[in-house]
């Protein structure tokens, strides 16, 4: 029997959350289904701790919804946003609406480091390499990550998503929250409050399989990608090979000066509470309000 789709909580009706004085400003690009869907617009913003009482998110982050002629239109040149975040959907239609100019402005921005990047799913499509017929169109190569096996991309998808937490990925989970006392920066103190999990189950639904490094030219030359969760699930629809389990299914490296973060399943759609705070740990390091051992700086 398939498994029912999550639904959200809430039904906002404002497009922009938050205060500018956020340290985590997002510029939030649905693409095309924006139009037929509130939905992942509302999970994006429940996992931001969207509280309905006073309609807004938690204090680190700001978010305002974007769409693609403003970014041809140099939007996120505006010195509010420090990411762009693209989610699921389909990657190509995405990347159509966008245009060769909203991409070349994203690149600029990224590798400048005065936006980062984070892709969910059709997202993490778009930042990834393939082979040499799909990079200019849509496969963006802003992570040394090559999708695997684009063949079964439609491998399958369920709400029993099982990853584990890797040792990036369970340092990032217990960093403190809390400003460092020794710089005005926004960095942040390693104090750990909390204890990492093991593992934690989301929802998967056709996102990218990751084969990392393969890349070796200037761009990625000493660049660490961390990867923070792996698959413990094999999703096998027309008969895609059982390559997935063990493969990274999160990951986050540098590009330029900017970071990058490629989400294969959808811990937006979770409400396990471990879930939503590494979420917000994920955006946090991708807004380089926080670090790793091995990150470029």
């Amino acid at each position: 029997m398939p498994s029912v789709k999550p639904q959200p909580n809430i039904k906002p009706t404002k497009q922009c959350y938050g205060s500018e004085s956020a340290r985590v400003r997002i510029a939030y690009y649905a693409g095309p289904e924006k139009k037929t869907s509130y939905q992942p617009w509302a999970f994006f913003l429940e996992r931001l701790q969207y509280d309905t009482k006073t309609k807004t998110v938690h204090k680190d982050f700001f978010i305002q919804q974007v769409d693609a002629k403003q970014i041809r239109k140099g939007i996120l040149e505006d010195s509010v946003f420090n990411m762009i975040v693209i989610p699921g959907g389909m990657a190509p239609r995405k990347a159509d609406e966008l245009g060769k100019s909203g991409r070349k402005s994203m690149t600029k921005l990224l590798k400048e480091g005065k936006i980062n990047y984070v892709g969910i799913c059709a997202g993490a499509y778009l930042c990834c390499d393939t082979d040499d017929d799909y990079q200019d169109s849509w496969n963006w190569g802003y992570i040394n990550a090559e999708i695997m096996d684009l063949d079964h991309w439609n491998r399958g998808s369920g709400n029993r998503c099982n990853l584990s937490l890797t040792k990036a990925g369970k340092e990032l989970y217990e960093l403190s929250t809390k400003k460092s006392k020794n710089t005005n920066k926004p960095t942040l103190s390693i104090k750990k409050p909390r204890i990492a999990p093991n593992g934690v189950t989301v929802r998967y639904a056709n996102g990218p399989l990751f084969l990392l490094n393969q890349r070796k030219d200037h761009e990625f030359i000493g660049n660490k990608v961390h990867t923070f969760c792996q698959f413990e699930t094999n999703f096998t629809k027309h008969k895609a090979p059982l390559i997935q389990k063990g493969s990274p299914a999160i990951i986050g490296g540098h590009f330029g000066k900017g970071r990058c973060l490629a989400i294969s399943p959808h811990p937006e759609k979770s409400t396990d509470k471990k879930v939503g705070i590494l979420f917000r740990q994920l955006l946090r390091w991708t807004a380089q309000v926080i670090h790793l051992e091995g990150d470029l700086k």
